[in-house]
C-alpha cells in the first residue's frame, strides 16, 4: 500500500497539470470549443493549482529521499484529505455560480498543502535521525574494541 501512496501525488500533480494547461488555452482563445470557463476554473488553473503543483513535487522529493521510503498512517490520510480537497475544488469549479466553494476551498486547499509537506518534512527528519548514530564512541570504548590486537 505505501507504493500507492508514494504515486498519489505525482499522478495528482498531472492532472492538475493538464487542467492548468486547458485552462490557459481555454482563457487565450475565448470561443475554445467546449471549454467549461468559469471564474472560479479560471482561478483554480492560473493560480491555485499551479502553486499546488509545486507543492506537490516538493512533497514528492521529499518522499523520495527518505529512506525507508514509507508513509505513515498520518501522512496517508492528510494525502487522502488533500486529493479530496482537491477533487472538491475540480468538482465546483465547473458551474459559473460556485464561486463561494472556491473562496472556502481555496484558503483551505493552500493551508492543508503546507501542512502536508511540514509533516513528510518532520517525519523525514525523525526517519533519518533514527537511523544515524547518536552517539560517538568514547576512548573507553575505542580501547575496548582495539584491546584484542594492541599486544
Amino acid at each position: 500500500m505505501t507504493r500507492f501512496w508514494l504515486w498519489v501525488q505525482p499522478a495528482l500533480a498531472i492532472i492538475l497539470f493538464a487542467h492548468i494547461v486547458y485552462t490557459l488555452v481555454a482563457f487565450a482563445w475565448q470561443d475554445f470549443p467546449g471549454s467549461f470557463v468559469s471564474i472560479q476554473f479560471v482561478i483554480d488553473g492560473a493560480f491555485v493549482f499551479p502553486g499546488l503543483v509545486i507543492s506537490l513535487a516538493v512533497n514528492q522529493v521529499i518522499l523520495m529521499l527518505r529512506k525507508p521510503r514509507l508513509v505513515t498512517r498520518v501522512e496517508a490520510i492528510m494525502i487522502g484529505i488533500l486529493v479530496a480537497l482537491t477533487a472538491a475544488l475540480v468538482v465546483t469549479s465547473f458551474p459559473d455560480d460556485a464561486i463561494v466553494a472556491g473562496l472556502f476551498l481555496w484558503p483551505v486547499l493552500i493551508l492543508f498543502a503546507i501542512a502536508v509537506t511540514i509533516v513528510l518534512a518532520v517525519t523525514s527528519a525523525r526517519l533519518a535521525r533514527e537511523k544515524s548514530p547518536q552517539t560517538t564512541a568514547d576512548d573507553a570504548e575505542m580501547d575496548e574494541l582495539f584491546a584484542g590486537g594492541e599486544d
